[in-house]
């Protein structure tokens, strides 16, 4: 539980020598003494800088703590839309507190006040604290504006839901700010590759408390999830950040019950069930670098090798049957993926119908989502949702002829009926089950294949994608986190 920690920050610029600080909040929640203490204000905004004006590099720093603190509530705040610091705080008055002490080196943190309990008006729907930070004085002036972005968000965390208990969530949109805040400076992409490498552990709940130092990837993971983050805010909303603000707004509520939780929160900032949201997250988390093309996340065009998640190719002297990821088995939310080559597509029948399925003996609900390329550079793609192994199991047809290229990525959207505040880290049975299946008549409307009651969403070109009924309707039912109004 956050409620327990301080929420720090250390990234540097190489993501895989991110510090880490685990300090707990009962000794955070004892405000720091600066020597031969001094304070400016940050006009027009009631926040306090305290300093030690003895020490040259505080008062160097000032300045650019002072500016990167200013546009921070001016963006997020102002113009994101944010929930401002709660204020006055419990300590020594009206303004927002930072300090500047000698600290653990390159780091900072922002922690709530004592008592942990809800600062704001009764019946206002969140759960606020008041809160401070704390810099350390000898950060280096080039990271200032990326640290202090991103722990003032931490700020505004803690005065919408200070009880929210999801790591991804704090972490995740801190550092989406950072960029939305001071520009390209703020490099909220540097830890993503923690997230890709580790796509099979829970996507919206998992950590790198659990998951690195139980499995040796992922050292950085919920800074990561900052993609999902961005995904929210570009592909269900204007790319401006707002979707920030949305996403925790979407997460608050006021009380101990954590209803609606992160899962809720992503599902809703999506528009849709988050299975279907997981779906089209797991196409944009592919399209990176190389891969990218314009239905990938914008700023993934120029990412390189280490951004890429890992696809199991599948090869035609194998296709049939069923193949278990290389990676190891999904978690609860976490995804999958897998590859044919036009070597394996060109070499099946013409007509072939490629029959793509994501059953689970479980009884697990599971998201599949499959993406085609054409040779003449036309792409399309689909998500489903089913569950089981049944016939409600997630199933997507489509027709090889003329593809260049398929990926096929499963997502593990747990038992049915589970919720966003039950355990995540539960490995899954899901399996990609191919069959090839002989050609048969398809009717043709403007180049869209169309199959059953169920028909493809596509690009910008026709693809020949074919999804059964059945799966159709379960993508619209299955697999929901539980959350108001919908």
């Amino acid at each position: 539980m956050l409620v327990w920690m301080s929420l720090a920050h250390g990234a540097t610029p190489e993501p895989s020598l991110t510090p880490r600080d685990c300090t707990p909040s009962f000794r955070a929640a004892a405000r720091p003494r600066v020597p031969n203490a001094a304070s400016v204000r940050v006009e027009p905004y009631p926040i306090l800088i305290w300093y030690d004006p003895t020490h040259a590099h505080s008062v160097e720093m000032l300045g650019d703590v002072a500016a990167t603190l200013r546009a921070s509530w001016e963006v997020q705040v102002d113009a994101l839309g944010f929930r401002p610091p709660t204020l006055p705080d419990r300590f020594d008055g009206p303004e927002f507190d930072v300090y500047l002490i000698e600290y653990q080196p390159f780091a900072a943190y922002v922690s709530a006040d004592l008592p942990y309990d809800d600062a704001s008006a009764p019946d206002d729907g969140f759960n606020a604290s008041t809160a401070y930070m704390v810099v350390d004085r000898r950060l280096p002036a080039r990271w200032i504006p990326s640290y202090l972005a991103h722990e003032f968000n931490h700020v505004l965390q803690y005065s919408t839901d200070f009880t929210e208990p999801t790591l991804p969530l704090w972490e995740g949109t801190a550092t989406a700010a950072q960029e939305w805040t001071v520009g390209p400076a703020g490099r909220w992409e540097l830890d993503v590759p923690s997230l890709q490498e580790a796509s099979r552990f829970p996507t919206l709940t998992g950590d790198s408390y659990a998951i690195w130092y139980d499995y040796g990837v992922g050292y950085t993971f919920e800074y990561g999830t900052a993609f999902w983050v961005r995904f929210l805010d570009e592909k269900h909303g204007a790319g401006d950040g707002r979707g920030g603000a949305r996403l925790w707004a979407n997460a608050a509520q006021e009380g101990p019950l954590n209803e609606p939780d992160a899962v809720d929160a992503f599902a809703a900032t999506g528009g849709g069930p988050f299975g279907e949201v997981l779906n089209e997250f797991a196409l944009v988390r592919f399209l990176t670098g190389p891969d990218w093309d314009p239905r990938g996340l914008s700023d993934a065009a120029g990412w390189g090798p280490s951004f890429a998640v890992a696809a199991d190719p599948l090869a035609a002297a194998t296709l049939e049957g069923d193949h278990a990821p290389s990676v190891g088995a999904p978690m609860i939310t976490g995804q999958v993926f897998w590859e044919l080559g036009a070597d394996v597509l060109d070499s099946l029948p013409e007509g072939s119908r490629l029959v793509l399925e994501a059953p689970s003996e479980e009884g697990l609900a599971t998201g599949l989502m499959v993406a085609t390329w054409s040779a003449d550079g036309r792409v399309g793609d689909e998500g489903v949702v089913g569950q089981g192994s049944g016939p409600e199991r997630a199933r997507v047809e489509l027709v090889a002829t003329g593809l260049s290229r398929v990926v096929v990525a499963i997502t593990n959207l747990g038992p049915d009926g589970w919720d966003g505040d039950q355990f995540s880290y539960v490995e899954g049975d899901q399996v990609l089950r191919v069959h090839l299946a002989p050609p048969e008549p398809i009717d043709t409307t403007e180049g869209l294949l169309v199959g059953g009651a169920g028909c493809a969403h596509v690009g910008p070109g026709p693809v020949a994608l074919l999804v059964t009924a059945a799966a159709a309707a379960l993508r619209r039912t299955a697999g929901r986190s539980r959350a108001p109004g919908r």
